[in-house]
């Protein structure tokens, strides 16, 4: 699209579009209202990913803690050697050394 070229309606439509802006208080007001629901409309999308998001996080912190506590579970040995209280066996001095 060349902004150059005469035939090219741009050149028309967006110059009257700023004189329209500039002289109507009625298109200065239709527009700002167009802009402050496009705003809104924005501002509604990004609220909706924001709790689309949120729910994603939580779901993920819940796999999270679940990982972190089966890898808990998993340094825990079941079984329990209380080796204090274990005598060598005779005979195991004298082949040590």
């Amino acid at each position: 699209m060349d902004f150059t070229d005469p035939k090219n309606p741009l050149n028309y439509i967006l110059p009257a579009g700023v004189i329209a802006y500039v002289a109507s208080p009625e298109v200065r007001k239709s527009v700002r209202t167009a802009v402050v629901k496009g705003v809104a409309s924005v501002m509604d999308v990004l609220d909706k990913a924001e709790g689309a998001s949120e729910g994603v996080r939580q779901g993920f912190q819940g796999i999270v803690d679940d990982a972190r506590k089966m890898r808990d579970e998993s340094k825990e040995s079941p079984i329990r050697v209380d080796v204090a209280n274990v005598e060598p066996p005779a005979g195991a001095e004298s082949a040590a050394a």
